[in-house]
């Protein structure tokens, strides 16, 4: 068992897929959020991830609507937050369903 794990949290924002990492996932007490504390931001001055850097350093703690998450995995290495995925991408949201 890792003993502090990295979580991979992608989510939709607006019609961008983010990806983020951070060390701590859970249940918000606000019902129907994610809470995600302890962001892990790369320092370096690579361009691109300029924009999840801009939205997420100096944040404490970020609440994500459930419905917006679309995958979270807990990784065996620590990683950093990556630019927002490209459209084109693999990932999907979950299908809505309509009675």
């Amino acid at each position: 068992m890792i003993k502090n794990p990295t979580f991979r949290i992608i989510f939709k924002c607006g019609t961008e897929i983010i990806e983020i990492y951070a060390n701590q996932v859970f249940q918000s007490e606000l019902w129907g959020f994610l809470e995600v504390e302890s962001f892990l931001v790369e320092t370096s001055d690579d361009s691109l991830n300029d924009k999840v850097k801009k939205d997420f350093t100096g944040i404490k703690r970020s609440y994500i609507p459930i419905t917006s998450i679309v995958r979270i995995d807990e990784l065996e290495q620590q990683k950093s937050s990556k630019t927002p995925i490209k459209s084109g991408s693999n990932i999907k949201p979950f299908p809505k369903i309509t009675r």
